[in-house]
């Protein structure tokens, strides 16, 4: 898009970074399990008072894989290979291959994340292991509705992002692989703040919320996710932009089978 940087459009990748895998009881941490997924939305970005909106569509496919020797916890990799192809409002059309991986182990207190490793946008796409000084709390030990926690901090080259969570209580969700009974909702909240230099150039986060809405199957694992993120950055010389993305994910296939419903109060 004319008159938008080039540093800027790398920007867009930094909205994924508090999207990891999850779960406790609710995400079967096996060897060999695994998950795929149907992704669409759409995003837009703003500079110098011109817009530019994409839609998305690709997909996300997961797999646990055995534990991992970078941390002395042992956690499991969850190996993630996205692919999602781009359309812009203006006929561009491109797609978006990346690989992650996300290192969870269940705990006393919950389904902790020690560390991710992503192809860093800030670094031109090199892969980076990010070490969280504290584990990522992604759901407690025995959700119960109403409940509430802290989920935690993450942090990428100055770009830093708090999380809390609320279990909403029991829903079903219907997706491509068949409808699954007594779903866990969650909703995971969040603000970005800091500054940080992409290409030379110096960004200062004036505004950034993050939303997720999330369904687990027991015994599946993440079934259905909505995902919203804005982030407004202040560049020097008084120049302002803002990016947006809201995506839909939705469990297409799986090698897992169902547990039992879960009842309204407890995770069983």
């Amino acid at each position: 898009m004319a008159g938008i940087p080039r540093a800027w459009l790398a920007l867009v990748t930094l909205l994924c970074i508090a999207a990891p895998a999850r779960a406790a009881e609710w995400f079967p941490l096996r060897p060999g399990v695994r998950w795929s997924y149907d992704v669409r939305g759409e995003a837009s970005r703003t500079f110098a008072g011109l817009t530019q909106s994409e839609r998305l569509q690709g997909t996300r496919e997961m797999q646990v894989r055995g534990a991992s020797p970078h941390f002395p916890d042992r956690p499991y990799e969850v190996l993630e290979a996205h692919r999602v192809h781009v359309e812009s409002d203006m006929g561009a059309r491109h797609t978006k291959s990346e690989m992650h991986s996300a290192y969870l182990k269940p705990a006393a207190s919950g389904l902790l994340l020690y560390g991710e490793e992503i192809a860093n946008p800030l670094q031109g796409g090199a892969r980076k292991l990010v070490r969280h000084a504290k584990p990522i709390q992604l759901l407690p030990a025995e959700p119960k509705r109403g409940q509430r926690w802290n989920v935690g901090t993450t942090e990428l080259d100055g770009l830093r992002l708090d999380l809390a969570g609320e279990v909403v209580g029991i829903q079903d969700a219907q997706t491509p692989a068949g409808t699954y009974r007594g779903c866990l909702k969650v909703q995971i909240h969040g603000t970005f703040s800091g500054q940080f230099s992409l290409d030379g150039l110096h960004a200062r986060v004036t505004d950034g919320r993050y939303r997720a809405t999330e369904w687990y199957a027991p015994g599946v694992g993440l079934v259905l996710v909505e995902e919203q993120k804005e982030l407004r950055l202040a560049l020097p010389a008084g120049q302002t932009v803002s990016a947006s993305e809201h995506v839909w994910r939705t469990l297409r296939e799986t090698n897992v089978a169902p547990a039992a419903p879960a009842s309204p109060d407890t995770n069983r």
